[in-house]
């Protein structure tokens, strides 16, 4: 099946998954996350795959969730995608294979959530990383409390929604978000040689090394995390039905007095 917003290319065992929707900022709706659900699948069923590189456009990675799409939920419709989304998320988090995301401008929202359901995310020099969900009297969707909190802090993960904090790549670097900060026109350059120290190892060898560190976090076996992505999902519904979806319209409205 040919896919409009999600390109998928396997090469030497090793995928690279590409998001272009440039005209809505790489934006996660319906029909863009059934394309990325079909192909999570594909990369699934396929166990030559040593790794998985995530991209979005060289402008952006993915600016979140689209507000159009969600403006239009009630508390058990919002509710519902929040599971859906994380649904998808938690079976990239759950590949057996390495998942790097290379991020090239911005990464808000559920942009970020998904850079945090990848093993390692490398960003550009120019890129941003942000949860402002609260601006729209929502929380994150996909899992980002959980996976944010994870890797930083309960402080760090309060500032950030409250104060709708807008990361630089050195502060998301700082606070335990990504690995590493490239150049943006040495991003292609940095992949190539990543993927040949990739290639150098065994495939069983890799998914081994990966299962173990996993188990050693000790996370995806954890039922309390099973929990806390079921209070996100529930409290993300009640918000957007509370007050989200009335800031976003105002939103729109705003927009198009503006235009």
């Amino acid at each position: 099946m040919e896919h409009q917003f999600i390109q998928l290319q396997i090469h030497d065992n090793i995928a690279d998954l590409h998001i272009h929707k440039p005209e809505k900022m790489n934006a996660l709706d319906s029909v863009l996350l059934q394309e990325l659900s079909e192909n999570i699948t594909k990369l699934e069923k396929n166990n030559d795959i040593k790794a998985l590189f995530i991209s979005g456009t060289p402008e952006v990675f993915s600016a979140g969730g689209d507000l159009q799409y969600m403006a239009k939920m009630n508390e058990e419709t919002g509710r519902k995608a929040s599971i859906l989304i994380q649904d998808i998320f938690n079976r990239i988090e759950s590949l057996p294979f390495l998942t790097i995301s290379l991020v090239q401008g911005i990464a808000f929202g559920g942009g970020l959530e998904l850079c945090l359901s990848c093993d390692v995310c490398i960003a550009g020099d120019k890129s941003k990383f942000a949860l402002p969900e609260m601006r729209y009297g929502i929380i994150p969707a996909g899992g980002g409390t959980i996976r944010f909190l994870e890797k930083t802090n309960i402080s760090q993960l309060l500032y950030t929604m409250t104060y709708q904090k807008i990361m630089t790549p050195i502060e998301a670097y700082s606070c335990g978000l990504i690995q590493d900060i490239v150049r943006d026109e040495d991003l292609e350059k940095f992949k190539a040689v990543y993927k040949q120290k990739i290639q150098a190892v065994n495939a069983d060898t890799l998914v081994k090394i990966k299962s173990h560190i996993k188990h050693t976090g000790d996370f995806l076996h954890n039922p309390e995390r099973t929990k806390a992505f079921e209070n996100e999902s529930k409290l993300f519904g009640h918000l957007l039905e509370k007050e989200g979806r009335d800031k976003m319209n105002a939103f729109f409205e705003q927009r198009k007095k503006e235009n």
